[in-house]
């Protein structure tokens, strides 16, 4: 991202709704704070929440929301936020100063408009991803039906508005009629492309041998990521190779469904909760195929780490996949022998990539 100007002269903010380590959108988010700063800018993130303390910029809580981020009344506060004119403008007159602002997700959107509108502010909209009306909650079928298009109306005098695939770029202008521009989600490749990687330490964790072959799995505990799928695909992946494993990574974002996971699952299957950043990579590196059954994504972040690794990935044929997938096969969703099939492949095979 490049800025006009002399850097020292620039100041940013990014609105963000939560900003937490186990958020896609927030790590994105927090990437961009780093290069920014790291370029000269002075960044400042606003937001309701926030487990990320980075010492090369700020993070400025706006005010408490009651619960954590996935409590019932923090999630009715933040979807009703934008229609708080009083808070939204306050709010805007401490961005007078702002050279641009990056916004996240819908709630702060308000925030932004008024900054642009009272102050001449820039605004970048980083749009995530609109999830298909088939594969939505009622919550999300209400917002996206009554909030939502207000929230739209003030996008569209933004000055830019990116997507984070072509997928998401196709379904913005279709639900929305929006143009965008296509800004894939990056990662720190330094991290994950390193040579020295060793997920022994995981292994021995998990009671795992070194020649057991490794499954993992990174990212939200719910339905939409279809975890119960996986967990059906490694059954079949268990009755050719007896001694596979599968790593689930995620902190549980709809418990019920989690629970359900756990007392259903099968041996072999560990649950590893929340996994720091700082850890991660070990996790990929313990790994010998990355798999995903996910049914909904904008871009999938974790795919791209499991590849920048060396990891072959298994993934279903959905939205940006195709885009995101270089080193692995694709399956046809829903296509549970397949998938299995598509694991024991790659388990089986002396190939280092596989191609799709």
């Amino acid at each position: 991202m490049i800025l006009p100007g002399e850097a020292s002269l620039y100041t940013v903010a990014i609105l963000i709704s939560f900003f937490l380590k186990s958020e896609g959108a927030s790590r994105v988010a927090e990437l961009q704070a780093k290069e920014l700063t790291a370029m000269g800018y002075s960044v400042v993130v606003f937001t309701f929440e926030s487990d990320i303390h980075p010492t090369d910029f700020s993070v400025k809580i706006i005010e408490s929301c009651t619960g954590t981020s996935t409590s019932k009344l923090s999630i009715l506060y933040r979807a009703l936020f934008p229609f708080n004119l009083w808070k939204s403008i306050r709010l805007s007159s401490k961005l007078k100063t702002t050279n641009l602002i990056i916004v996240h997700q819908e709630t702060l959107v308000n925030v932004a408009y008024y900054a642009k509108l009272f102050h001449g502010s820039k605004i970048i909209y980083w749009h995530h991803h609109i999830t298909e009306s088939r594969l939505m909650t009622l919550r999300e079928r209400l917002y996206n039906l009554i909030i939502s298009p207000f929230n739209w109306r003030k996008i569209k005098t933004f000055n830019f508005i990116i997507s984070i695939s072509e997928h998401s770029k196709d379904m913005l202008r279709e639900e929305k009629g929006v143009e965008s521009i296509v800004v894939y989600d990056e990662i720190e490749y330094s991290r994950f492309n390193n040579n020295n990687l060793d997920g022994t330490y995981i292994r021995k964790k998990y009671n795992i041998e070194f020649d057991d072959p490794v499954i993992l799995f990174v990212g939200r505990i719910t339905p939409t990521k279809n975890i119960h799928f996986l967990i059906s695909a490694f059954r079949i992946v268990k009755m050719k190779i007896p001694n596979a494993k599968l790593i689930i990574v995620g902190r549980a974002y709809n418990k019920p469904y989690a629970e359900s996971l756990m007392r259903n699952c099968d041996p072999g299957v560990s649950f590893a909760g929340f996994v720091a950043d700082e850890e991660l990579p070990s996790y990929y590196a313990a790994c010998d195929v990355y798999a995903t059954c996910s049914l909904v994504e904008g871009f999938n972040m974790p795919l791209v780490e499991a590849q920048a690794c060396g990891r072959s990935v298994v993934a279903f044929d959905i939205g940006p996949h195709r885009e995101v997938v270089k080193n692995g096969l694709i399956v046809a969703e829903g296509d549970l022998n397949g998938f299995g099939a598509a694991l024991i492949y790659i388990l089986t095979s002396n190939k280092g990539d596989v191609s799709l």
